[in-house]
């Protein structure tokens, strides 16, 4: 995932491009008050991940609380993969829950049988994930385009117009050509998703 400046859509360290975008954020949940900074895993809860993923293959172990994430290429928090598993902890982003299953998802089955860690892939195929990801999290109950959208802000996603929105609606051509090669495989796991870069209004 480590892709060049001038690529349309790179995910970045969590906790350093969070600071740099608002020093003042909690990057923990605060559950008590309903507001936090991203959805995190205990947001909503791990069923509806194992649900999701379940067609696909891809199996969810969830991690203890203080426990290191196996499998975590970014560490801290954020969700890790080997072979067909997904590594989440309670304080696991959702936005990297969805990403990290993204690659899994257009991984082929070679790369699978050697996953551990780092994803990989392509520049090409890290858009795609990123578009994946935001159709994904309208099947995360509480989620949906607009909040996975604006996480991906908050937490310091780059693109080339400057948002996640603005890169979705307008600058996603080639991530949804990309994806679109995997559709039938997606859609066969997922049923049909809606491709199209519609975001509802707030």
């Amino acid at each position: 995932m480590n892709l060049s400046p001038g690529d349309k859509a790179r995910k970045v360290s969590g906790a350093d491009s969070m600071q740099a975008a608002d020093p003042g954020l909690d990057k923990v949940s605060d559950l008590a008050s309903g507001t936090p900074a991203v959805m995190r895993i205990a947001d909503v809860g791990i069923d509806p991940f194992v649900q999701l993923f379940r067609p696909a293959g891809l199996a969810l172990s969830s991690v203890a609380a203080g426990q290191a994430i196996p499998g975590s290429h970014w560490g801290d928090d954020e969700a890790g993969l080997i072979g067909c598993t997904l590594y989440i902890r309670d304080d696991t982003p959702v936005h990297s829950a969805l990403h990290e299953a993204g690659h899994w998802l257009l991984m082929d089955a070679d790369r699978r049988a050697n996953l551990h860690t780092d994803a990989g892939g392509t520049a090409a195929e890290e858009d795609a994930v990123c578009y994946l990801q935001i159709l994904l999290a309208d099947r995360i109950p509480g989620m949906g385009r607009s909040r996975m959208l604006a996480d991906m802000d908050r937490w310091g996603y780059s693109f080339r117009l400057g948002s996640a929105r603005r890169w979705f609606v307008g600058d996603a051509e080639d991530a949804q050509a990309t994806l679109m090669l995997h559709a039938d495989a997606i859609d066969s796991a997922f049923g049909t998703l809606d491709y199209s870069p519609v975001v509802p209004i707030d």
